[in-house]
């Protein structure tokens, strides 16, 4: 029986078991053929019914070939699958010709309070728009009081904007938390007019390094640091032992500002607001610190160039962006504003530039004072003697005065105030656009 026993499992026949049923010493063709059917790569039927997880499955190859291919794949709780790649979210940043625009400015305005008791808005800016690309540096020009640290301060967030936004990367800005504030910040940077008010004086120079650190680079070792802000130094032309360990009013007026340049290269810095960077320099600092803005141009970063003279901005920018009472009144390529300016503000601004030789001679008489733009009942443009705002019944006055009379006659009829709508641009050429005159 014991040899029958062995040559029948030799065959592979089924044997009775001694606790009754097939013996399971035997091999089963059943199981042989799943063994087979799984190398081919065959759906078996599960145990538990339906199909075989254990067996290769086509819709999961096909599932990660699609995925390699960047296919948009249908998600388990419906709608797209959210882990293969955005067509969408890669064209977010593009603008209109294709280019990555690192910054947007759609349509921004800002209303000032014209006194802590009423009296009205006054308009700083108004429907603002244009762009920045990585690489370029764009100057915002302008006489005082025409908004252009207020645009800054609205674009590093220091301040917020009454309507409109500030698109970084595809992102509006004004929607950013805390925690998307602090990495955004990781981009943007600002330089400001007044180097000395950015240091501590009963601290040294350098601890604006320590700040950075102790929000972004807490994890890196102090030798990698060193050589980080060494790094920062060289690339912004200073000598690490003439300006660390040194108090701010030890440092000249050029060791200062590019101490704070060098601030913003620590981190991942795009975009660069530099205000009024220049204007507490000698000449000779200067230059300097305009070669450097363009040499950090040419690594890639974009740079606003905030300034009041025109030779600065003719000097150093790509494009320039010219404001007037809140509003643009001309903008384009450089070569083309300053080549040809169309606007009557422009050429204004332009006559006013000191000549070397040649002496200075008043520009045409205008009076005291250039007119206002007011908003007349029906939509119409009208003249004023002064700068009218929006009040609380809709009108006020630049000056924050509040008008003859107002407090003995509430129910007069509102003045004419300045028109929150700015005038329109239109093409007068390719990348050269020009607002409609006001008077």
């Amino acid at each position: 029986a014991a040899r029958s026993e062995v040559l029948a499992r030799r065959e592979g026949e089924r044997l009775p078991s001694r606790r009754g049923g097939d013996s399971r010493r035997g091999p089963k063709p059943a199981a042989r053929s799943e063994v087979l059917a799984r190398r081919e790569g065959e759906r078996l039927p599960s145990r538990r019914g339906g199909d075989s997880r254990r067996g290769p499955k086509p819709a999961a190859r096909s599932e990660v070939l699609a995925r390699r291919e960047g296919e948009r794949l249908p998600s388990r709780r419906g709608g797209d699958s959210r882990r293969g790649p955005k067509p969408a979210a890669r064209q977010r940043g593009l603008g209109a010709e294709g280019k990555m625009s690192t910054l947007r400015i759609e349509k921004v305005s800002k209303l000032y309070r014209s006194s802590t008791f009423g009296g009205g808005f006054t308009p700083a800016l108004r429907d603002v728009s244009f762009g920045i690309d990585r690489g370029e540096v764009v100057t915002l020009i302008g006489e005082s009081g025409s908004g252009k640290t207020t645009l800054g301060k609205v674009v590093l967030r220091l301040i917020s904007a009454s309507s409109g936004q500030v698109v970084f990367e595809g992102a509006d800005v004004s929607r950013y938390k805390r925690t998307q504030l602090r990495d955004y910040y990781r981009y943007v940077q600002g330089v400001f007019q007044d180097p000395f008010s950015s240091y501590n004086p009963i601290y040294k120079a350098d601890r604006v390094f320590e700040v950075i650190r102790d929000v972004y680079f807490r994890a890196m070792p102090g030798p990698a640091w060193h050589e980080k802000i060494e790094t920062a130094l060289h690339a912004v032309a200073l000598n690490p032992g003439d300006v660390l360990g040194k108090y701010a009013h030890q440092l000249s007026g050029g060791q200062q500002q590019r101490l704070l340049i060098a601030r913003a290269l620590l981190l991942d810095v795009k975009l660069l607001i530099a205000d009024e960077v220049i204007s507490m320099l000698d000449a000779s600092t200067r230059v300097d610190i305009l070669n450097l803005l363009i040499s950090l141009k040419r690594s890639g970063l974009g740079i606003l160039f905030i300034t009041h003279d025109l030779s600065l901005g003719n000097y150093v920018s790509d494009r320039t962006v010219i404001l007037r009472h809140g509003a643009i009144v001309e903008m384009g390529a450089t070569t083309k504003v300053f080549g040809d300016p169309r606007h009557s503000y422009t050429r204004n601004l332009l006559a006013a530039v000191p000549e070397l030789h040649r002496k200075w001679r008043p520009p045409a008489a205008e009076g005291d004072s250039a007119p206002a733009i007011t908003a007349s009942p029906n939509g119409a443009a009208a003249t004023t003697d002064t700068i009218g705002t929006i009040g609380t019944g809709g009108t006020s006055t630049m000056t924050g005065r509040r008008s003859p009379g107002a407090s003995r006659n509430r129910r007069r009829p509102p003045e004419p105030a300045i028109a929150l709508q700015a005038p329109p641009l239109t093409e007068y050429e390719p990348d050269h656009l020009v607002a409609a005159e006001e008077e």
